[in-house]
């Protein structure tokens, strides 16, 4: 999605289920000789498994929702419950992880999530859950993608 007025808000999560994300506003445009932005501060081996500009404002499609799955287990959380941070740090954990748990595999953040398979199969996501820091729900299947729903008219 492309940023419109500033107003949208902009999300990370890393493969360590960190969060970050902060008003699109306190990024200046920058030319064609610009060096980029800095984005959320990894550390080690982390990457970044979801990257995106979500509006909170939008009443129409529902209250942004923060979806992350290690591949055992998945959480679905309001994005309101987390705290916004300063670019170039490393945000806040968006899920606790269980043993034998090390990282997310996939991570989405936005309204009505929906969510499948690599091959197109539909899965259940949990109810959503207001504990920013807890873990995920075990499910038989777990999500490869994850991305807003839309309702044909």
């Amino acid at each position: 999605r492309w940023l419109t007025d500033g107003a949208e808000t902009l999300a990370f999560v890393s493969s360590q289920a960190s969060l970050l994300h902060y008003d699109a506003s306190l990024i200046r445009p920058q030319g064609l000789r610009g060096g980029g932005v800095a984005g959320i501060s990894l550390s080690g081996d982390a990457e970044v498994v979801y990257f995106g500009a979500v509006r909170t404002d939008d009443g129409e499609h529902g209250e942004p929702m923060v979806v992350t799955a290690t591949g055992e287990t998945v959480k679905v959380t309001p994005l309101a419950e987390y705290p916004a941070k300063g670019r170039a740090t490393a945000g806040v954990r968006a899920q606790r992880f269980l043993k034998g748990e090390d990282r997310l595999t996939t991570a989405w953040v936005g309204p009505r999530p929906a969510a499948s398979t690599a091959r197109g199969e539909i899965v259940e996501l949990p109810e959503p859950d207001p504990r920013r820091d807890a873990s995920g729900t075990a499910l038989d299947t777990t999500p490869d993608v994850v991305g807003r729903l839309i309702e044909r008219a």
